[in-house]
């Protein structure tokens, strides 16, 4: 990962710690891009607050592939590798593409 993974891995671990002072329990990455991010902060959470329930969505195009041109295949493929409760899908775009 390159120097702008890090800045956005460090800025959600800053994120996260606000929420854990304000004793969050549940929380929701929603559309996301990237998952090797989301691995990196949602394990950062984990270590931080075993106990909270952790949503992480992600923003696919009707091709099914992020703005990153991460296809759904390989969400699935390195979420199911840590520790979050539920993994999901949200349009990159507005509905009219699913008619």
């Amino acid at each position: 990962m390159g120097t702008d993974d890090e800045d956005i891995i460090n800025e959600y671990k800053r994120i996260i710690d606000i929420f854990i002072e304000e004793k969050t329990q549940v929380f929701v990455f929603e559309t996301m891009s990237n998952p090797y991010q989301m691995i990196e902060a949602i394990n950062y959470l984990r270590e931080k607050q075993k106990d909270v329930y952790i949503v992480c969505q992600f923003a696919v195009g009707p091709d099914g592939y992020t703005k990153n041109s991460i296809s759904v295949k390989t969400i699935a493929k390195v979420m199911s590798t840590c520790d979050v409760d539920t993994v999901g899908l949200n349009c990159a775009a507005d509905y009219t593409y699913a008619e």
